[in-house]
């Protein structure tokens, strides 16, 4: 409950989280942040948990950089954090694998309706992936969701509102390259 300082026999009064160890999840501090707290108890017990809403994966964990090809016509799109750009996905600078690579990459597969968050590195931006786009792929530093029940275009836009950015911000751990860690 309080912060002890070891090198004396007086324990500050400053409270730095008031938790009950037997229910516990999880042991990360930030995760018990009084902001965080007071967002979960505003928040509906559905959307208490990434996992409550949507299926989630992370993308291709293979080392596939040998099989990049110059252009789409030679292969399938190869998604990472960086093609996330406010809600859309970027065209700057794409990469692709070779269509035989894209064949072994099933757990990356991604398909119209899902939403990509970046789950390593820069934790936060969200991309709906629309109809019109092709074959696809994500690497294994992009989450792939794809909702329970609600429309795929009102969770992604969710996820940008300050409750969403909470959400997800809760869900991160690691102190030099914080990351979510997810259920593989």
């Amino acid at each position: 409950r309080y912060w002890r300082d070891w090198s004396s026999d007086v324990c500050s009064s400053d409270l730095v989280s008031a938790l009950q160890l037997s229910a516990l999840e999880r042991f990360d501090a930030e995760y018990f942040r009084p902001k965080f707290i007071a967002i979960r108890g505003r928040m509906p017990n559905a959307c208490t948990s990434l996992s409550k809403l949507a299926d989630v994966t992370d993308g291709n964990h293979n080392e596939i950089a040998h099989t990049y090809v110059q252009n789409e016509d030679l292969g399938k799109r190869y998604l990472r954090g960086s093609d996330l750009d406010d809600f859309f996905l970027s065209d700057d600078c794409p990469v692709y694998v070779s269509n035989d690579a894209y064949k072994n990459l099933g757990r990356g597969y991604v398909r119209s309706g899902d939403i990509l968050l970046s789950i390593v590195g820069t934790i936060g931006p969200v991309t709906l992936v629309p109809s019109w786009r092709g074959d696809l792929c994500a690497n294994c530093k992009l989450a792939i969701l794809r909702p329970h029940e609600v429309p795929p275009e009102v969770l992604a836009i969710f996820f940008l509102t300050d409750f969403g950015q909470a959400l997800i911000r809760m869900e991160v751990r690691g102190s030099v390259q914080q990351g979510i860690p997810l259920d593989a």
